[in-house]
């Protein structure tokens, strides 16, 4: 999730709503070190056993890159990325998705977008929405109609992934301005600079509204895929 806004009449980025844009240095290494060594637990116990849904795989690939495009892409005016996390974890389901979501964010490392040091961060902030997404729509919202499920899935889902993301950046932005780091882009900078207030006000203020609208996107294209090939979403 992504859009703009003027401070002091400059343009400044706040990057994706659950997608750390942090440059490496930034966060402790303790968060490093420990979002490491958690996403290596969670992997080895997810692919404990091997995957026996191979029909999905081609949706493992088809999927990657649909997430990768969307979430290096703006839509205008709020220049909003939609990261799809929510179709790609119910239909491709926890283990799946969690490889999903490794490959996104190391692609997109690669290009620049947030640093080395988040990768695995940032995977486990998708992989949780992708498995949450997965048992809300597959369980606790199973014996509603599609585009329903669809839709209070998306909203619970991307707002937890906010707020996730939220209380990270928010802590970044304290060590920035504690420990007087500085960027070799500026952007950077005023990215981890706002106060908690205006903070909060753009990741659930302005930042609802590309909730909202991803909650819908998500909703009529699970719905489709209901009407057309059900047999994804099984």
């Amino acid at each position: 999730m992504n859009f703009d806004f003027f401070k002091n009449n400059q343009y400044a980025t706040l990057k994706e709503m659950s997608h750390l844009h942090i440059p490496d240095g930034v966060l402790p290494f303790y968060y490093i070190l420990f979002s490491a060594i958690l996403f290596f637990i969670l992997g080895i116990a997810i692919f404990r056993k091997p995957e026996k849904n191979y029909k999905k795989l081609p949706l493992l690939g088809f999927l990657s890159a649909l997430m990768l495009v969307t979430m290096s892409l703006e839509i205008a005016p709020i220049l909003y990325h939609i990261n799809l996390t929510v179709p790609a974890g119910i239909i491709l389901g926890p283990a799946l998705s969690f490889l999903a979501a490794f490959i996104v964010n190391l692609l997109l490392s690669l290009f620049g977008h947030g640093g080395i040091s988040t990768i695995f961060l940032n995977s486990l902030i998708l992989s949780l929405e992708t498995s949450i997404a997965w048992l809300l729509f597959k369980k606790i919202f199973k014996n509603l109609p599609v585009f329903l499920r669809g839709l209070l899935t998306s909203i619970i889902v991307l707002y937890l992934g906010t707020a996730i993301t939220f209380v990270i950046t928010l802590q970044a932005g304290k060590r920035v301005a504690k420990n007087q780091i500085t960027f070799d882009h500026k952007e950077e900078l005023e990215m981890l600079s706002f106060d908690e207030k205006r903070l909060a006000f753009l990741f659930f203020g302005l930042g609802s509204v590309g909730v909202f609208l991803e909650s819908l996107l998500s909703s009529f294209l699970l719905a489709y895929i209901a009407k057309v090939k059900s047999e994804v979403l099984d």
